[in-house]
Order: structure tokens, then C-alpha cells, then sequence
């Protein structure tokens, strides 16, 4: 056996197995809920385009072969035939179920579970960022009451510090003052004293 008709024949029992795999799923569509159901979907079309991808590559294949091709173009040729007829009869399961009012119901009460949960976590979301809003304002709060007793303090300091500087500058005026007094009085004295000294120098020589 040469590798090209290997490599055939592991295709064609792939091919096989993921036909029947194909058909087993499409049997269970009606025995399933819808959120299975939509998943179960969505399994179904990768397998048949895993499927499609696998005949075409066996198709591929087929090229290289030498002598007597007749044997694999007819597995192929058949296995193409369940391909088709797994398309259509899965066509026919998802028309058949979405005409069906039992399941229309059904989609219906999950898309308005979706949509309810969908509500509550927005509500949820609102609540948890209102939260954190009050935090938020809380903290802000509590800087601005630090802010303003340190505002408080300053204005005490500023207000000692003005009296204190006021209080300095009428002792500096006290200061001054009596500096001037003293000075009127030694200048006094002086200029007594001067003339005393005149009137004896006077009586002297005279």
C-alpha cells in the first residue's frame, strides 16, 4: 500500500466516524434545552466543516494515487452524498424546531432570562459604582475636614504672630519713646550744665 492510498484510507474511516458522530447529534436537537441546543448548533457546524475540509483533502489526494482509482472515488463520491444529506436533514431539524411553538416559547423564556440577568448585573454594576461613589465622597469629605482644621490652625497661628507682632512694636515704640525722654533730659542737663559754666567764668573775670 502506498502512502497516498494510506493516507486514503485513514480518511475515509475519519470521514466515517465523524459522519455517524454527525448524525448521533442531529438525532438529540429535539432532546435538548435551548441553551444546550445552541450549542450543540454550534458543535454540529464545526463538525461538518471539519467534515467538508477532509473531503476535500481526500479529494486532493486522490490525484496522487496510481492504477485503479475507481474504488476511493466512489468512497469519496458516497461520503459526499452523507455529507449532503447531514446538511439538509440538520436544515430540516432546525426549521422544524424553530416552527415549533413549544421551542419558540422556550427561546423566548431564555432570551428573557439573558435579558433579565443582563438587568440585574447592569443594577448590580449601578449599585457597586454608586458604592464607590459614596466612598469616594466620604474620603473627599474627610480630606476636606483635615483641610480646613489645618486652615483653623493657621489662621490661630497668624493671628498670634499679629499679636505678638503688635505687642513688639508698642514695646519698641515704649522704647523709643523713653530713649527720647532720656535724650531730652541728658541734653537739658548739658546745656545747664553749660551755663553754669558760662556764669562762673563770668563772675570770675569780672
Amino acid at each position: 500500500m502506498s502512502s497516498a492510498t494510506a493516507k486514503l484510507e485513514d480518511g475515509i474511516s475519519n470521514a466515517e466516524r465523524q459522519i455517524s458522530s454527525i448524525k448521533n447529534n442531529i438525532s438529540r436537537l429535539n432532546s435538548t434545552t435551548p441553551d444546550q441546543r445552541a450549542s450543540l448548533d454550534n458543535e454540529l457546524d464545526r463538525q461538518i466543516q471539519s467534515l467538508e475540509t477532509l473531503l476535500n483533502k481526500m479529494s486532493n489526494d486522490l490525484r496522487s494515487v496510481s492504477g485503479n482509482k475507481d474504488y476511493y472515488e466512489g468512497e469519496i463520491k458516497s461520503l459526499r452524498t452523507q455529507h449532503s444529506e447531514a446538511v439538509a436533514e440538520l436544515r430540516q431539524k432546525r426549521l422544524a424546531i424553530s416552527n415549533d411553538p413549544n421551542s419558540r416559547q422556550e427561546q423566548q423564556a431564555m432570551l428573557n432570562a439573558d435579558r433579565s440577568k443582563g438587568v440585574v448585573n447592569n443594577l448590580d454594576e449601578a449599585i457597586r459604582l454608586g458604592n464607590d461613589t459614596v466612598t469616594t465622597g466620604n474620603a473627599a469629605m474627610a480630606t476636606l475636614i483635615d483641610d480646613r482644621k489645618r486652615i483653623e490652625n493657621i489662621n490661630k497661628n497668624v493671628t498670634a504672630i499679629g499679636e505678638s507682632a503688635d505687642e513688639g512694636k508698642s514695646k519698641a515704640d515704649s522704647i523709643i519713646m523713653r530713649a527720647c525722654i532720656n535724650g531730652c533730659i541728658e541734653w537739658t542737663i548739658v546745656f545747664l550744665l553749660f551755663l553754669i559754666i558760662l556764669y562762673l567764668l563770668y563772675r570770675r573775670f569780672k
